[in-house]
């Protein structure tokens, strides 16, 4: 895969349900954590060894955006999914890779902003299904 730039990446809401998906603005730093729980079942017939059983644990992926917070549609909707506890279908885009798309809920949203500073914010989505890849 040829070298990208962070901008390029993206974090996209479908904000009505529609299959619609729109850019949430202001992210400057973007990040996807793909999660695989293990499930320990080593013995005393191990050998000392930890054996783990393959595909018996839970998996899960993280994102994580932060940036300046920009009043578009996409920030505030978020800002209100997590108010409400609302689970949305996301979509993390990387060019010459994929599109990682499914329901996330947002499970914290924080702004923040210093005396001579503009407003900041920083959100992060837990997945609450099946999750695809589909391939540039």
């Amino acid at each position: 895969m040829p070298k990208q730039a962070g901008r390029s990446v993206l974090v996209r809401v479908d904000l009505t349900g529609a299959g619609l998906f729109t850019t949430i603005g202001g992210a400057q730093t973007k990040s996807l954590t793909i999660n695989n729980e293990q499930v320990d079942v080593t013995n005393s017939d191990s050998n000392q060894w930890r054996e783990l059983l393959a595909g018996a644990g839970v998996r899960s992926i993280s994102i994580s955006l932060k940036g300046v917070f920009d009043d578009d549609a996409a920030a505030n909707k978020v800002l209100e999914y997590s108010m409400n506890g609302t689970i949305r279908e996301f979509q993390f885009f990387v060019p010459s890779m994929g599109t990682f798309e499914g329901m996330f809920q947002t499970v914290s949203f924080e702004l923040s902003g210093e005396y001579k500073g503009e407003v900041q914010y920083s959100c992060s989505f837990e997945s609450a299904g099946p999750i695809t890849l589909t391939v540039s």
